[in-house]
């Protein structure tokens, strides 16, 4: 298993340590860890398995805007820059290539709370996101409750809420969903 773990970038032990999901799970995904690319089928499939999750999609080109360097903003007076070639207007660019949302669906409340910011499956997905992107791309975190999972706010229940985070003021939406920006 050493070399297999040699072969996805996982030869030194220190890294496999770092890398907070079960091994055998990942030897199992061994050959497209291995390839160049990582198309949305084989991220959503990782974390599903690694994570024990049901239903995980990946959304890919995601609109968002860019700051362009200063230095790569355009100015009368310089030269070197062609219009409608590349020339940019302004601080901001839009781009639609450099970013995802991950989405975890049907969460029960417990395993909703456990991927939220301060949960204790947070940093594994986030770490574990970082080593299987072979591009450091921008993502975002959408995390959905399942069927009845999701409830209004209420003073004398037992079921803690965490206000912006999992509780709804009334009756929550049909679809509830959290979206969490975790890389920009």
């Amino acid at each position: 298993s050493r070399q297999m773990f040699a072969l996805v970038g996982l030869g030194n032990e220190a890294v496999r340590d770092s890398l907070p999901v079960n091994r055998a799970k990942m030897l199992s995904y061994a050959g497209m860890l291995a390839s160049p690319s990582r198309s949305p089928e084989v991220i959503s499939g990782l974390v599903m398995h690694c994570f024990d999750l049901e239903s995980v999609e990946v959304d890919d080109w995601q609109m968002r805007k860019v700051a362009v360097c200063e230095e790569q903003q355009n100015r009368l007076g310089l030269s070197g820059v062609v219009l409608g070639h590349d020339f940019i207007s302004g601080e901001r660019v839009n781009d639609c290539a450099g970013k995802f949302v991950l989405k975890i669906n049907n969460l029960s409340f417990h395993d909703f709370l456990r991927f939220l910011p301060d949960g204790d499956q947070h940093q594994p997905l986030v770490r574990f996101m970082s080593f299987i992107l072979r591009d450091q791309l921008a993502w975002d975190l959408s995390l959905g409750f399942g069927y009845q999972q999701a409830n209004g706010m209420r003073l004398d229940s037992h079921q803690g809420a965490s206000l912006g985070w999992s509780s709804f003021l009334g009756t929550p939406p049909e679809v509830a969903r959290v979206t969490i920006c975790v890389q920009e």
